[in-house]
Formats: structure tokens, sequence, C-alpha cells
């Protein structure tokens, strides 16, 4: 699961070595950064679910892993990413953050 949002991030890092490696992993992995504060507060769930979803819990990341969640979520990224080291790392970074929902899309 976790090697394939790294690896694009070590691939993109390859591309653009003026973005820092330690950018692209947390990019890579930011909507389930996200998710972590919000499914302690209760907005988002799992679910034990015995012999069916993954892991066998039915995970409810409404919020995180929904297209535009999973968009705006990117945009903030891009945004301040923009702000710090230019607009061509911003658009990177934003691009890696919302890799991750295409890639589980391909995966899940």
């Amino acid at each position: 699961m976790f090697a394939g949002h790294f690896g694009l991030a070590a691939a993109v890092k390859a591309k653009e070595p003026q973005i820092p490696l330690w950018t692209l992993m947390l990019s890579t992995q930011l909507l389930d950064v996200v998710f972590v504060p919000l499914f302690l507060t209760g907005v988002e769930t799992m679910d034990p679910v015995a012999g069916e979803g993954y892991g066998e819990q039915l995970i409810h990341a409404d919020y995180t892993h929904s297209l535009v969640g999973a968009l705006l979520i990117a945009i903030v990224a891009g945004f301040f990413t923009m702000r710090a080291w230019g607009k061509r790392s911003g658009l990177i970074i934003a691009a890696v953050v919302y890799s991750h929902w295409i890639l589980d899309l391909l995966v899940h």
C-alpha cells in the first residue's frame, strides 16, 4: 500500500530535485495524515466487518478520500507550497497529494 505512494514520491524526486524528499513523501500520504485527526474526533469512521473490507475494516473516509475532499486538500497543500517554494513546486506538490486518490482508486 505505502510502496506505491512512496514510489511515486521517489520518481518525482528524480525529476524535480529541488523539492525535498520529505515533502514529497508527506504529500503522498497527506490524505491519510488528515484522516487521523478526523477519525479520532469521530468525523470519519472505521467499522469492523468480518471477512469484508480492507483489513476487515470498512473505512468511511468521506471527507479526506472523496474526490472533492482530495482535491481540496491538494489545493491547500499546493497553495502553501507555492508561497514557500514557488509556483512550480506548489503545482507539483498538489499533483502528488492528489495522486493518492488516483492510486487508491486503481488499487482499492
